[in-house]
């Protein structure tokens, strides 16, 4: 008798504990909005899904979308195409569920970008330098890969949703080719005398590593 009931107790106990388990689903669903880096405004949404391996460490994994393919009659560029993809490892620094949680993470990311230049422009060849060439249209491939440190915050607002403030240093790895360039013409660009003038990473035939900030805001909806 003391062995049946010793059995149900154990029963009890792993059924009671699973049914906890099944409570704390380590799945958590994100949706961020995104500026893209290509000619003229252009805006993504970036969904995502989060696995907590514990109360401690978490890995976010998102993809970026361009919304709208279709380019206006006036565009300065059409073809455009945009995929990003990047994982974040993360290490919460309160290992207990409170209002406020601040986090570090590791993010790597890699994005296919390329579009078509159909009003002509400049791009250089030598980095840094306004050497290169004018051109009437040309074809431009650029992926970009990002590796950062990223510090945020998340705000519990209820049980299923919480806002995650966050921004990242690191470095930023672009490596562009234009073909199909149509009249190719030797020659210097002229910067702007009333101040520093900045261009597009891709307005360099090459590659390059600049500095990489990021920043924003991330809505996570935990999954039951």
């Amino acid at each position: 008798m003391r062995v049946i009931l010793f059995f149900i107790l154990i029963s009890v106990s792993i059924s009671t504990f699973a049914q906890d388990k099944s409570k704390e689903n380590p799945w958590v669903a994100s949706l961020t909005g995104a500026i893209l880096p290509l000619p003229e405004f252009n805006v993504g949404i970036q969904p995502g899904i989060m696995y907590k391996f514990n109360d401690r460490i978490s890995l976010l994994t998102e993809i970026t979308l361009r919304v709208g393919n279709k380019a206006d009659a006036d565009s300065e560029a059409v073809d455009k195409k945009y995929l990003r993809i990047q994982p974040e490892l993360r290490y919460n620094l309160r290992s207990k569920k409170r209002i406020r949680n601040d986090y570090l993470g590791f993010r790597f990311s890699y994005a296919s970008r390329s579009f078509s230049d159909v009003n002509g422009g400049f791009y250089a060849t030598q980095n840094p330098g306004d050497e290169g060439f004018f051109y009437d249209r040309a074809k431009i491939n650029s992926p970009v890969v990002t590796s950062s440190i990223q510090y945020g915050t998340i705000l519990s607002s209820s049980k299923r949703f919480s806002i995650d403030v966050f921004i990242g240093l690191g470095l930023r790895f672009v490596n562009t080719e234009y073909t199909d360039v149509s009249n190719p013409i030797r020659g210097t660009r002229t910067r702007s005398v009333d101040g520093p003038t900045f261009y597009a990473s891709y307005s360099y035939n090459g590659s390059l590593i600049w500095f990489h900030v990021n920043g924003g805001l991330r809505l996570f909806w935990n999954i039951r």
